[in-house]
């Protein structure tokens, strides 16, 4: 059926192959039979078994009903059937998971490996894998892929024009008979184009590739073995070659890398990881924004480890919080209250502390060091309520505090305050009258 009662262009070439025909039409039902709902319901059972009888894959499920319901509005539109009886069926198409698997993707230093080693068994094909890898492109649109869209600078970034892809399928479905046939970019109007810019490493991957191989006679930088497209069979092969002798055979033997295009799926993956915007690498791979996070967001790698990082901190207890240090006030107040009491200090900007240690010999700083104790107890007994109370051992007072002046004063100080008279010859250092 699939040779010859689906393709018209193949009849059936001799009489076995006609009384198979035959039987089939006799035993199948007519069009109109599917208006019933029920036959239409076995149906689509059917289309999700496998000849064997095992469940068929969720996206096998999804794509032949989708074909059913064209086959059934075409027949609405010869009249063999009044209106489309899928329309008022409520049979639920099974979801697909449409994510690439993380387990296939290969990291950056694995798919280094499978390009060297792809290089040691088909040097031809190593550029066509580096379009894979460092261009995200597809094996179809790298097959196509022409030296005229190939901007090869000496030295940085490149660029390449997608404008063509070139798909296999079978010989008996194409327009031309050939296995594979020149289309325009998936997903995308025909003479649409995409610009991917490359790095430099597949800008000389592709310029060895020109200059060391050659390019087919339409200028295709990857020509098959007779001249023709490159068969998937041929760099598949070469894949499968080099997947042991790159990833070893434990991990040849699991999902890791299993197809070429794994490394497209590689590729994008370690630009979301990079954080590239997702427009800019949607554009480059030919999806739209919502199909690349669909796809590849769950394959970023890292991400877990930065959430259970925030949900950690979000559940420790808040600590209590200190209320701030106020900052004590340097006003110029201070300066006028010591500079009326004290003239000498008249007229000065040095710090008040430092005139008067220039001044005042025995308010130095080791004097200060050895009576720091003792200016902590007056200002103890000036809490108290025993402020009249003078330092023992010492011709040391407690006096208020003034912001800005230290806290105790040497009694010539206090005594000069006592008798402003004697003001300016206590600072100059002789006795002050009694």
């Amino acid at each position: 059926m699939y040779q010859h009662a689906f393709n018209p262009a193949r009849p059936a070439a001799d009489a076995a192959t006609a009384r198979v025909l035959d039987w089939v039409q006799q035993a199948s039902l007519p069009v109109a039979r599917l208006a019933d709902a029920v036959v239409l319901r076995q149906a689509l059972d059917a289309l999700t078994l496998r000849l064997d009888g095992g469940r068929a894959a969720a996206n096998t499920v999804i794509r032949k009903p989708t074909v059913l319901h064209g086959a059934l509005g075409y027949a609405v539109e010869t009249g063999l059937l009044e209106s489309n009886p899928a329309d008022r069926i409520s049979w639920r198409v099974p979801r697909a998971c449409p994510a690439a698997d993380p387990k296939v993707v290969a990291s950056p230093a694995q798919a280094g490996a499978l390009l060297a080693a792809i290089a040691r068994i088909r040097p031809e094909l190593t550029a066509f894998s580096g379009c894979l890898y460092y261009g995200a492109v597809r094996p179809e649109e790298a097959v196509a892929l022409r030296q005229a869209d190939c901007c090869l600078p000496g030295r940085g970034w490149g660029m390449l024009t997608l404008a063509a892809a070139a798909p296999r399928s079978a010989a008996a479905w194409t327009s031309d008979g050939t296995s594979h046939e020149q289309r325009g970019l998936k997903h995308r109007p025909d003479g649409a184009i995409r610009k991917v810019p490359i790095p430099p490493i597949l800008v000389r991957m592709l310029r060895i590739q020109a200059g060391c191989h050659g390019t087919a006679p339409d200028g295709r930088l990857f020509p098959g073995a007779r001249g023709g497209l490159l068969s998937e069979s041929v760099y598949g092969r070469a894949w499968h070659t080099a997947r042991p002798l790159a990833l070893g055979p434990r991990l040849a033997a699991t999902a890791l890398a299993r197809r070429p295009c794994d490394l497209r799926h590689a590729a994008l993956s370690l630009w979301l990881n990079a954080g590239a915007p997702p427009a800019q690498i949607a554009a480059r791979a030919g999806h739209s924004v919502s199909v690349l996070l669909t796809v590849y967001a769950h394959c970023i790698d890292g991400q877990d480890q930065i959430t259970n990082r925030l949900i950690e901190h979000a559940l420790r207890p808040a600590s209590p919080r200190r209320a701030p240090k106020q900052a004590v006030p340097r006003t110029a107040g201070t300066a006028r209250t010591l500079s009326a009491i004290c003239p000498c200090t008249q007229g000065s900007r040095r710090p008040i502390a430092r005139t008067l240690s220039a001044e005042l010999p025995d308010l130095r700083k080791p004097a200060f060091r050895t009576l720091r104790p003792q200016a902590h107890s007056a200002r103890a007994n000036m809490r108290r309520g025993k402020a009249d109370e003078p330092l023992t051992g010492s011709a040391y007072h407690p006096i208020p505090r003034t912001p800005g002046v230290r806290n105790v004063i040497p009694a010539q100080v206090t005594t000069m305050i006592a008798g402003p008279g004697d003001a300016a010859a206590s600072c100059r250092g002789s006795p002050p009258k009694s």
